[in-house]
């Protein structure tokens, strides 16, 4: 699967082939969303059980929206985390709450905590930070693209009302904004130049081959030759 061109919702259009040199394309939306440290409630919802309070720590980033995090103090003064369904039912392990879920018929918990870097990442899994040190407009979109050689990820820009093309700097983010650019780099193209590069590659290694194979027969017909004397 490639990707040939951006659709207007941040998907991708693809054709057979390869697919490893982009990653998922987001909105602001998107990334505010993911980035976003969960909200939690000012007030005990009343819904919760009477010995449960609201946990003061980070709550886990795969609980569901409309669930809550609580702590449970036992009769012998542990505090025992706990997590609260919208309907008041607790649990107090991830693996009840899938099968909870399950039985309701309801989307299943994410498998894959979110990451905002690439390091160590694949295009795939690695996503992108909304720049913080400058003003991006909101209706530009992030990606990442897997520089050949290193394999390193580099974040991508993405130009609204632009679906075949992108730029991978803030200088020529600035220089499109103000108006002295008016070409991005296609993903069509990335994608020829991989393919040539690959193909190159491997004509290279085929030459070589036989070049060796060459060498290995001549060796191999001297081996063979009865010696010569003067």
């Amino acid at each position: 699967m490639v990707l040939s061109e951006v659709q207007q919702d941040g998907s991708a259009e693809t054709d057979s082939g390869d697919a490893d040199l982009f990653g998922k394309i987001y909105t602001y939306e998107e990334l505010r969303v993911i980035h976003a440290e969960r909200e939690k409630p000012s007030v005990k919802p009343s819904h919760w059980p009477a010995d449960t309070e609201i946990d003061p720590n980070k709550w886990v980033w795969w609980l569901p929206e409309d669930w809550g995090q609580g702590v449970k103090k036992t009769s012998g003064g542990k505090s025992l985390k706990c997590y609260i369904a919208p309907e008041g039912k607790r649990f107090f392990h991830r693996a009840d709450i899938e099968k909870y879920l399950k039985k309701l018929g309801k989307p299943e918990l994410p498998k894959k905590e979110p990451v905002d870097t690439e390091e160590g990442r694949s295009v795939h899994d690695a996503i992108p930070k909304w720049p913080t040190t400058w003003d991006l407009p909101h209706d530009w979109r992030l990606a990442f693209r897997k520089l050949g050689g290193s394999g390193s990820l580099h974040k991508i820009f993405i130009p609204p009302a632009q679906n075949t093309g992108f730029l991978y700097h803030r200088s020529e983010v600035e220089e499109w904004l103000a108006g002295t650019r008016k070409t991005a780099f296609p993903f069509a193209f990335s994608i020829r130049t991989k393919s040539k590069a690959e193909e190159e590659t491997q004509q290279g290694k085929q030459k070589r081959q036989k070049i060796d194979d060459v060498s290995k027969s001549c060796f191999f017909q001297l081996s063979l030759s009865p010696s010569q004397e003067d």
